[in-house]
């Protein structure tokens, strides 16, 4: 006999931005740092079970009340209850318990908007052997995704370890997918419409400043603005590089492939990472990314939206 359980009672567990759990297409908020800690942690754990003292020390750290472990119990009751008075027609408990460790039961690519995120960027990247989507397909697809991001990551909400690894993950993946979202736009000729999106991540403290102000660079040549992109190698790139976040290689081959007119600024696939073997001027361009700052800015950037 089938289930009263419908799909308009599944929830979203939203976390690209304030934590925010969607049911019928009303938002529900759970009360208390400490339940948002412990949905946070459950939801980053990927439907798998987390253990009694990672959850612990996820919430309290060093700083655990008495008898932790019963208030972690309390906490995983109140977090249960609190799921099936939102989803009352689900005819088992999302929130389950085996030994000492707990999980929480999501489809991933479904009902948690940062693994769908997640899996829209990583299935538009280019692999060997698949054919490559049209730039303007990949743009408009990488745009859409970028667009559920409503802020920053949980909220802003720091957690423990399991929260800050996650915060750390799905932020570097936002980058690649700007990277990614600019690489399509370059390619399809759109270079003057996303010079000042380019710029805004340029300039910001990140792994990807880098390779956002070789993409600066390209965007500036191609319309016209070479004195700009030069200003770019010569101020804030350098300044990069001179902190130690980035290749002195890679600025002077552009520097010097600006300098020459170097036809090679207008390909398509212009980007110092598969280049030519050796550059203007006898410079080998590096291979991948170097010199990468240390840790990824949590930025609150919003600059998807744009068709």
């Amino acid at each position: 006999m089938a289930s009263d359980y419908t799909e308009n009672a599944v929830l979203t567990f939203r976390v690209l931005g304030p934590l925010e759990i969607m049911s019928e297409g009303s938002p529900h908020s759970v009360q208390g740092s400490f339940q948002a800690i412990l949905l946070l942690a459950l939801l980053l754990r990927r439907d798998r079970f987390t253990s009694a003292e990672e959850l612990m020390d996820e919430m309290w750290g060093q700083g655990h009340p008495h008898k932790p472990e019963n208030a972690l119990q309390a906490h995983v009751s109140r977090l249960r209850r609190w799921l099936r008075a939102v989803e009352p027609g689900r005819p088992e408990s999302r929130l389950t318990s085996q030994g000492s460790g707990y999980r929480l039961l999501y489809e991933a690519g479904d009902e948690f908007d940062a693994a769908t995120f997640e899996q829209v960027v990583t299935g538009l990247r280019p692999e060997t052997g698949r054919p490559a989507r049209a730039a303007a397909d990949r743009a408009a697809r990488l745009r859409s995704a970028l667009g559920m991001w409503r802020g920053p990551v949980l909220g802003g909400i720091t957690g423990g370890p399991i929260c800050q690894r996650g915060v750390k993950h799905f932020e570097e993946i936002r980058l690649a997918a700007y990277e990614m979202l600019f690489d399509a736009e370059l390619e399809r000729g759109d270079h003057a419409a996303v010079i000042s999106e380019i710029s805004e991540l340029a300039g910001l403290e990140s792994a990807f400043q880098e390779r956002f102000c070789e993409q600066q660079v390209i965007a500036l040549c191609r319309s016209g603005r070479h004195a700009d992109a030069l200003d770019v190698c010569r101020g804030p790139w350098y300044r990069l590089v001179a902190a130690g976040g980035g290749s002195f290689r890679a600025l002077r081959y552009y520097e010097h492939a600006i300098l020459r007119h170097d036809p090679i600024l207008n390909t398509p696939q212009a980007r110092m990472a598969g280049w030519l073997d050796s550059g203007p001027g006898g410079i080998a361009p590096r291979n991948g990314r170097q010199g990468a700052v240390s840790g990824t800015a949590n930025t609150g950037v919003k600059l998807a939206p744009r068709v």
